[in-house]
């Protein structure tokens, strides 16, 4: 009898231990939102996370000041203009791309996007070359989605890119 009783305390235990380990991230969000909620912190730069309909962070996210920041997929913050008030638009597409693109392993040469100081993708990207051939070839893209709308030829300006921007419609 005491080891049926070990056994399904050992069992419960188990039980809660892997839903414990299995909490994914669209967890967190609203975990973190719950914990906000009932904290006492209320100073201006506090922030309750808002999440989607599945529990995810949002990416753009505000303190309680109204400014707003990025995050990524667990919450953490990793941009905001330094200076920036409640009525700065702000776009977290690519500083979540950016970030990705530097936390994950990847391979030499991988693509890493430039971003503008309000988060959009900067109108001209480049991939990088190899150490040995600097032949890192640049586009032009969308700079609110970053797809790549077509190549910029070496040695032409910036400015063909806003102009192919103006001739392709999304």
């Amino acid at each position: 009898m005491d080891q049926s009783i070990f056994l399904m305390v050992f069992g419960f235990l188990a039980v809660i231990s892997s839903v414990t380990a299995n909490t994914s991230k669209f967890g967190l969000c609203e975990a973190a939102r719950e914990k906000a909620l009932k904290s006492a912190v209320q100073g201006p730069s506090a922030w309750i996370p808002q999440c989607d309909n599945q529990g995810a962070f949002l990416s753009l996210q505000h303190n309680r000041s109204g400014t707003p920041f990025c995050v990524e997929p667990h919450g953490q913050k990793i941009y905001q203009p330094k200076a920036v008030s409640p009525s700065t638009p702000l776009h977290c597409d690519c500083p979540n791309r950016f970030y990705e693109a530097l936390t994950t392993k990847r391979a030499l040469g991988t693509f890493v996007p430039s971003c503008e100081r309000d988060g959009t993708y900067s109108t001209v990207q480049c991939r990088p070359g190899t150490l040995a051939k600097r032949t890192g070839t640049c586009f032009c893209v969308d700079v609110l989605t970053g797809v790549n709308i077509g190549e910029k030829p070496r040695g032409v300006d910036d400015s063909y890119c806003l102009r192919m921007r103006g001739s392709t419609r999304f």
